[in-house]
């Protein structure tokens, strides 16, 4: 039982709960509150609120025990990828402490290309596969001065021919000298370089004198070696 003062018994509201009315009639309610917002304990004796986020779908989550909980976006446990789209046929890849634990590489190339790595580094990239078919060259005089583009080299043994290797080529370029008429045996072919200042296997200059012979050179950077 509440025992009236002066006849009175007075409701009084505290915190964020107030009393209002007069007469017969009161009405308990809350006051300080926002369309939308989310209410939270803020202590024994009144709430507090939490706005929500600007974009839809984003969660409320935990601060721990000491701080109010916020709209953000949620820790996965065990990782997550923190991104919310992705670039449509994209390959995945793992992130680095730059970017979010997964990542898409920057393009999905074009048809018929080949993923391919470009090191630790680097995502890789889809590229072109290298060709791996061989074009012939037919020189228009002699002595014929091969090119760095040139690939098979057909050699006419109708006379005498010789051919001058270039002297620095890109390293691993193969070059293929082919007599292409079947008359080495007579008229021979001289294989040497510009000024026979690069030596193709430890000499200046190589013979070719065996009819429809073939001689394959590559180039080490220094010097031409027979394959």
């Amino acid at each position: 039982p509440i025992a009236p003062v002066a006849n009175n018994i007075n409701t009084v509201g505290t915190g964020s709960v107030t009393i209002s009315g007069s007469g017969d009639t009161l009405t308990t309610q809350l006051t300080g509150l926002t369309n939308h917002n989310v209410l939270i304990g803020a202590g024994t004796t009144t709430i507090t609120k939490v706005a929500p986020s600007a974009t839809a779908g984003v969660p409320l989550v935990s601060s721990g025990a000491a701080a109010d909980p916020a709209f953000g976006t949620a820790v996965v446990a065990g990782g997550g990828t923190g991104a919310v789209s992705f670039t449509a046929y994209a390959v995945l890849t793992g992130g680095t402490t730059s970017t979010n634990p997964v990542q898409s590489i920057a393009s999905v190339g074009t048809a018929a290309q080949v993923l391919t790595s470009n090191g630790a580094g680097a995502l890789p990239t889809f590229q072109t596969i290298v060709s791996t078919i061989l074009t012939f060259t037919t020189p228009g005089a002699y002595p014929y001065t091969v090119l760095q583009s040139d690939q098979i080299v057909k050699v006419d043994t109708s006379s005498a021919r010789t051919i001058n290797l270039p002297n620095a080529p890109t390293t691993g370029t193969l070059f293929i000298i082919k007599d292409t008429v079947g008359s080495a045996g007579t008229n021979a072919i001289t294989l040497t370089t510009v000024g026979g200042v690069v030596t193709i296997d430890g000499a200046t200059s190589q013979t070719m004198n065996v009819n429809r012979a073939s001689l394959y050179v590559c180039f080490d950077g220094t010097a031409y070696h027979i394959l």
